[in-house]
């Protein structure tokens, strides 16, 4: 038996199949990763919203609210504020260098602190909409912020007069009190714990497709086990094992034993640099998910090769299906990028599942459930053909 798993595994392995294998995964690998690595990095790199103002008003309480708004984290990390003219801040706009412009007029800062209406004038390009309704949002919900204040400064106010104090004093508390209230206001942005939830942790494209990868690969490699059943069937080579002294149950469980080892030395290089890098227990479930998936596709092919009995069908048709299957489940492009819909698809599909268990995420079911079941199957397909050919015999 030891032997027969030997010879298999001979002619399963050749320097000429290994180089090949090894050419495509090297050129996908560095493929993938220099593609989608560049798109993480733009993305990564958020450009913000340029932001002119141009302040009339040149108050000393407008100075402090702009000062205000570039010294809150949560504003200054979505908008670019710079003060210019009305000159200047026309030609940035009309030349692309800015998203908007705002103009404050004259006497806002008096009319803020005594409840006049003197309204801000925005100018926004119409072909930036999304950064339009962006810029706009949040100076309506800041406006909202300016408003919570209104209150407090009317309970002063009130106070003020009933002490009968005089106009400076009454001018120079409510200005102080005002502009300590709406910079306090503008400054408290922090309300809410922001908690990033994803399907896949946080990664790198050289992780990504490090598990990915690989089970594009297995999931092609595994037609070879149909296309052979196939070629096997055809020129009646069970039949004629039959006639040794093996019965083709054990037969075909050297086959796929001798099939999982071929995967084990194809992969083996990718395997050795997961422990270094990551850990041996990373390794081990890269291992087992790749094993895993040969018997599940080599079972689902030899089951659809009962149904298609032309070899050259059967091949451009597992192809098709494969490719749909990579796609589809975020092997090829990965998860994140993937429509909503077709994301909602990719759950409910075994090689998603399989990266995401490489990666450390549970899956919501054992594998070795999942092994147990496909190893059963297999036994039972195996059983079939082996008594279907006895009787031929």
């Amino acid at each position: 038996m030891i032997d027969l798993i030997k010879t298999n595994i001979k002619l399963n392995i050749s320097i000429k199949k290994i180089i090949l294998i090894w050419s495509f995964i090297i050129i996908s690998f560095l493929a993938l990763v220099l593609t989608f690595n560049m798109f993480d990095e733009k993305n990564k790199n958020i450009q913000k919203i340029n932001v002119a103002i141009v302040n009339d008003d040149k108050s000393s309480a407008t100075k402090l609210l702009i000062d205000s708004f570039k010294n809150t984290k949560h504003f200054s990390n979505l908008f670019d504020l710079k003060v210019l003219d009305l000159k200047s801040a026309k030609s940035q706009f009309e030349k692309g260098f800015i998203d908007s412009y705002v103009i404050i007029p004259k006497g806002f800062a008096r009319a803020l602190m005594y409840y006049e209406n003197k309204k801000i004038n925005i100018f926004t390009n119409v072909n930036n909409p999304t950064k339009n309704k962006i810029f706009i949002s949040t100076l309506k919900g800041y406006s909202k912020y300016v408003k919570t204040t209104d209150i407090a400064t009317l309970i002063l106010n009130n106070l003020m007069e009933e002490l009968n104090y005089s106009s400076s004093d009454y001018d120079k508390m409510n200005t102080m009190f005002t502009l300590e209230m709406l910079q306090t206001t503008i400054g408290r942005t922090s309300y809410f714990d922001v908690v990033s939830v994803s399907d896949l942790p946080a990664t790198t494209s050289i992780d990504y497709y490090m598990s990915a990868l690989p089970i594009s690969i297995v999931m092609i490699i595994s037609i070879g086990y149909a296309l052979a059943y196939m070629e096997k069937r055809s020129r009646f080579i069970y039949r004629r094992m039959m006639l040794t002294p093996l019965s083709l149950f054990k037969i075909n469980i050297i086959e796929i034993i001798s099939n999982l080892i071929t995967v084990f030395v194809i992969f083996i290089p990718f395997i050795l640099a997961i422990a270094y890098y990551k850990s041996l227990f990373y390794a081990l479930r890269f291992s087992l998910a790749i094993f895993l998936l040969y018997l599940i596709y080599s079972y689902v092919w030899v089951i659809i090769s009962e149904f298609i009995r032309d070899k050259n069908i059967m091949l451009l048709f597992s192809i098709n299906i494969s490719f749909l299957v990579l796609l589809f489940s975020g092997s090829i492009v990965p998860f994140v990028l993937l429509p909503i819909w077709i994301r909602s698809i990719a759950t409910y599909i075994i090689n998603f599942k399989l990266i995401r268990y490489i990666q450390g995420v549970n899956i919501g079911i054992s594998l070795f459930f999942i092994l147990l079941l496909v190893l059963s199957l297999f036994t039972i397909k195996i059983l079939i053909d082996d008594k279907k050919y006895r009787r031929i015999k």
